[in-house]
């Protein structure tokens, strides 16, 4: 029983092995060409950079030693306060 070059070609495309290959690659290139799309549309790059920027000036104030003022805690009779103040 020989098979001709032909025949080994038709039957090998025409595996679900194949076809599954076929549906990977070509899933795998729209995702790496839409990625960039993604990416643009939602601004991701620009907040990365943002981010960096923030840790790097983090990283000044640490090395200078400046001190933050901590936030201020609000207790439950200056919401008391504020909302006789309002009404």
């Amino acid at each position: 029983m020989e098979f001709t070059i032909a025949a080994v070609q038709a039957n090998f495309i025409e595996t679900p092995f194949f076809m599954y290959l076929v549906i990977s690659v070509i899933s795998i290139l729209l995702f790496l060409a839409l990625r960039g799309f993604n990416c643009w549309y939602w601004k991701i790059n620009e907040r990365i950079a943002l981010q960096q920027e923030t840790n790097e000036l983090l990283k000044e104030l640490i090395k200078e030693n400046i001190q933050v003022e901590p936030p201020k805690t609000i207790l439950e009779d200056d919401y008391a306060r504020l909302f006789m103040m309002e009404n």
